[in-house]
Parts: structure tokens; sequence; C-alpha cells
């Protein structure tokens, strides 16, 4: 369950290609993790995220991301997710225990959209199997449940001129983004994403006399 600054309860919507709506700004999400009940138990590669949280959790930006889990020996829980030191996996600093709710407690702050690691560690150097948390992208004046998406092979759509009418039908079709392929120059397999030249416009999209380039 995570909840929000005013403290209701709410279910999070995990692993079942939902996403969540964001609420507010610093929404405050809970996970719990696997309880690790002795330094013998569990084996090696035990799973970080409790199976019915599933493997992968979506998690609204921004937020407070709130890490839960029993323990009784020291466990790092380290993640990706960047700080202003690391990109790799790091542990996460302020680890408390919760006397009062007999569990550990850790938390994040999230604001940067992306998929994420999460894994836990034990003196010994066992480690859990790696866990992952789905950071939502922010959108501006429309929900992501609500996005409507075409994808244009941007090599198919000729020279820019011609572009406008095409893109008028897309958007008499109700289509509110667009999602365009690499504009730049295709390598020999003149494959959509295989790109020889990044500084360079595909010829498809040049035409005489234009004056399109790729400014950095």
């Amino acid at each position: 369950n995570f909840e929000n600054n005013y403290g209701t309860p709410r279910q999070l919507q995990i692993a079942s290609g939902n996403f969540i709506s964001s609420m507010a700004v610093e929404q405050q999400v809970w996970l719990r993790l696997t309880s690790v009940q002795s330094a013998t138990q569990p084996k090696n590669g035990w799973s970080v995220i409790q199976k019915d949280e599933g493997k992968l959790v979506y998690v609204p930006s921004p937020c407070v991301l709130h890490f839960t889990w029993s323990s009784i020996s020291q466990v790092d829980l380290r993640t990706n997710y960047p700080d202003s030191f690391s990109n790799d996996l790091h542990t996460i600093k302020d680890c408390q225990f919760n006397a009062q709710q007999h569990q550990w407690e850790a938390s994040l702050l999230i604001e940067t959209s992306g998929n994420f690691q999460l894994q836990m560690s034990l003196p010994d150097g066992r480690s859990s199997e790696i866990g992952y948390f789905l950071v939502e992208p922010r959108l501006e004046n429309i929900s992501l449940s609500s996005v409507i998406c075409e994808t244009v092979l941007t090599k198919n759509l000729g020279g820019f001129s011609r572009w406008k009418p095409l893109l008028d039908r897309i958007h008499k079709l109700n289509y509110n983004m667009v999602h365009f392929t690499p504009v730049h120059q295709l390598g020999e397999s003149k494959s959509c994403y295989s790109l020889v030249d990044h500084h360079k416009l595909t010829n498809q999209i040049c035409e005489e006399d234009s004056d399109l380039s790729v400014q950095n």
C-alpha cells in the first residue's frame, strides 16, 4: 500500500500493466520488502520484493519511496537510482530501525524517471535477486493513462515539406502524442534505429534547397 501526504491508504497497482495516476507532489509510496529472518536464511538469490508485490513495481514521480523490511541481521539495501556520487549499485544510507513497528526503514526522494534496480546484501557476501521499480515519466496537462500514441517511421514520411498534412491525419484520428523514430542518417541496413551519423539528417527528410540541420 502507499499513502498520500494526508495518510489515506490507497492500493499500489503493480506488475499488472496498470499505471498509478499522479496525485500530488511528494506522494508517500510504501514498498514492503522480503523479510530476512536470520544470518543463515535465506539462501543466496532470494527475491528482494515480496511475491505478492511482483518483481516490477510502478512508482509515480515525484514521490518519497519508503522501503520497509524485517531482519535480525544487518542488511544493506542497494539501488542504482542515481545520487550525487554514482549511477552504479550503491547502498542506501540512513537506514533506521523503527522499534514501534519492529522493522527497518529507508527512503528515497524520487524525481528521475526510468527503470531502476534494487538488491539486498548480507555481510557474508550473499545477495538477493535484483528487483526493479519503474518510475513513471511526468507529463504536463495529461495523465499517463490518457496517452494515445502513434509511432511514425520517419524515413517513410518523405521530405519535411510533406509532414504537416500527414500529421494532420493522425491528429484527426484523435491521437494526442506522436513518437518519431530517429531523424538521423541511417546505416546500410536502413533500419529506423541503425544510425550511422548522429550529426546529419537522413536523406529522406532533406530536400533540395532545404536548410534543415542538426543542432546540438
